[in-house]
């Protein structure tokens, strides 16, 4: 267990509060607006916020989730043996451009 001051309040809490493999896309307002963003659930609170506290993932700022939708699995399956590979590595080289080939037309020729 460790202790935390946190604007005069101890947190005491176990060192796993927070399972950073654990990602939550969750809504919240940002300057007004509806935003939606990656954050971290943290089991803990102060006396006066008891609730768990929501980090964002990519500034650590906590904000106030007013839509959670769900956990993000951060490690996808294996993907089926038929999906399509976007590139082939298996696939043959291309072909060299020979040296006396037209060149391709350029934004400068119009």
């Amino acid at each position: 267990m460790f202790q935390l001051d946190l604007f005069g309040e101890t947190i005491s809490t176990f060192p796993a509060a927070a399972d950073p493999d654990r990602i939550f896309l969750i809504a919240h307002k940002c300057r007004g607006e509806p935003t939606y963003e990656l954050a971290i659930r943290w089991n803990f609170g102060t006396k006066s916020d008891p609730s768990p506290w929501w980090i964002l993932q990519s500034t650590g700022n906590r904000v106030y989730p007013y839509w959670i939708g769900g956990e993000l699995h951060l490690a996808p399956p294996q993907p089926p043996p038929t999906i399509r590979d976007f590139y082939d590595p298996k696939a043959p080289p291309l072909p060299k451009r020979s040296p006396n080939a037209q060149r391709a037309p350029s934004l400068d020729d119009f």
